[in-house]
């Protein structure tokens, strides 16, 4: 596990996700770092699908349901890289476990490079998720970034 500053950090890691076209990584903290990468990939042409964990399971579970159309599976597939923001902060239910475990265990087997973001330490992902989740996140890069949390300066 890594701590760095974030700036220097986010720009080697676009560098480094345009060359290996696989990178897995878990970030813990970070406030920017989903949107920020989602922008930088995106302008090198790379397709990429960025949501909060919240919305992204909140809209599964419509579909699942039946509640909604489309089918943001597919688009998670399609993309070049999937980026969860904010994992843990989603609503914990049976299904949110699940839709976590199957979200970054189909990524993995599809080789997906993924980002996720969390203010959770791995230890708080354990209690939170599993040691299923946790035994996948485990094969990522997980880095610390240092710095002041830009939302306790916009106060």
């Amino acid at each position: 596990m890594s701590q760095i500053k974030e700036e220097n950090y986010k720009k080697q890691l676009c560098k480094d996700l345009v060359r290996l076209k696989k990178y897995d990584v878990a970030v813990i903290g970070g406030a920017t770092s989903g949107s920020f990468f989602a922008r930088k990939m995106a302008e090198k042409g790379y397709s990429v699908f960025y949501g909060s964990a919240d919305n992204i399971i909140k809209q599964m579970e419509k579909e699942r349901f039946g509640r909604s159309n489309g089918d943001i599976e597919e688009e998670i597939e399609n993309a070049d890289l999937l980026i969860i923001d904010d994992l843990g902060t989603e609503f914990k239910t049976a299904f949110s476990e699940t839709a976590v475990y199957q979200l970054i265990n189909n990524a993995i087997l599809n080789s997906k490079p993924m980002i996720i973001s969390s203010n959770l330490s791995i230890t708080e992902l354990e209690e939170r998720y599993g040691q299923r989740v946790v035994s996948r996140l485990n094969s990522f890069e997980v880095i610390n970034f240092i710095g002041t949390d830009i939302r306790q300066i916009k106060k």
